[in-house]
């Protein structure tokens, strides 16, 4: 069972390493730019909770994610891109599904973007 402080401090803790990492500069991909948080303005965000599986070995990791923001600032195409441990996996994909972004304007339209983002657990 998650005692409350372990998640607030989970969520707390997950949102400054989001929110250091992603202000590292943009990959590209071909003529893509791929954006990170930074760059994007959030309107929702949720932190994982932290997996029952890894609590009961007590390790921390952390999962990088790559998605698109579409035209109306919902995440899709959630792919997980590297981890630590597959046991994060699902939370992390779980915490992107109910992201919201203000949606990014180009040419004076809405229009899709890919942004990644790093989630990082930390058993406390």
């Amino acid at each position: 069972m998650h005692h409350p402080t372990k998640l607030l401090s989970l969520a707390l803790f997950s949102a400054v390493l989001v929110l250091g990492w992603a202000a590292s500069a943009p990959e590209t991909y071909g003529s893509t730019k791929v954006y990170t948080i930074s760059e994007l303005e959030v309107v929702r965000q949720a932190a994982p909770q932290y997996p029952r599986a890894a609590a009961r070995s007590g390790f921390d990791g952390w999962v990088d994610l790559e998605f698109t923001v579409t035209p109306t600032g919902d995440v899709s195409d959630i792919e997980v891109l590297d981890s630590s441990s597959r046991v994060f996996h699902r939370e992390a994909l779980v915490a992107m599904q109910n992201w919201q972004f203000k949606p990014v304007m180009n040419g004076g339209a809405p229009a899709p973007v890919r942004a990644q983002l790093r989630f990082t657990f930390q058993y406390q």
